[in-house]
């Protein structure tokens, strides 16, 4: 079947986005906060063995003071809360970061080795505004022990008729 799943915490987030982005950020923070209550009565509910082990707290007003700081604010809450979800790429790509975020992984991970056996070697990875488009493919390449990593990019063209 062809059925879309959308979480309600995932548009929850894009809404605060939309309203980071519009400056009216008392309205996001109680969405994100809205949303690190939820995980905060969770945890005794669920997995009340964990606890003694984690503590959510909701952010202060001083976290919302500026578009900057508010940005990343709702960035972690989203890797958080969509982690696992398949949507970490297309976010870091909508924000214009995911050949910081790609290149900076690639650089701390290039040297570790696993039972006398290091990881693949990977290249630089630069990915264009261009790129970013909705009319763009990307494809990546998985990596081997040995074989580069690369991520292209290839414009579409939609055509007219």
């Amino acid at each position: 079947m062809n059925d879309y799943v959308i979480r309600y915490t995932q548009s929850m987030l894009d809404r605060a986005e939309a309203l980071i982005e519009l400056d009216r950020f008392v309205e996001a923070r109680q969405i994100i906060n809205d949303i690190r209550q939820r995980a905060a009565n969770s945890i005794n509910k669920h997995i009340s063995y964990a606890a003694n082990q984690c503590e959510i707290s909701l952010y202060p007003d001083t976290y919302f003071q500026n578009k900057e700081k508010a940005r990343l604010c709702l960035r972690w809450e989203r890797r958080i809360e969509m982690g696992m979800e398949h949507e970490r790429f297309f976010d870091l790509r909508r924000w214009g970061l995911l050949s910081t975020t790609l290149n900076n992984y690639f650089k701390k991970e290039q040297n570790d080795e696993y039972n006398g056996q290091k990881y693949a070697q990977y290249i630089r990875v630069h990915i264009s505004r261009q790129a970013r488009t909705s009319t763009s493919l990307y494809l990546i390449h998985s990596c081997i022990t040995s074989q580069d990593f690369t991520l292209r990019t290839e414009d579409t063209k939609l055509e007219k008729k």
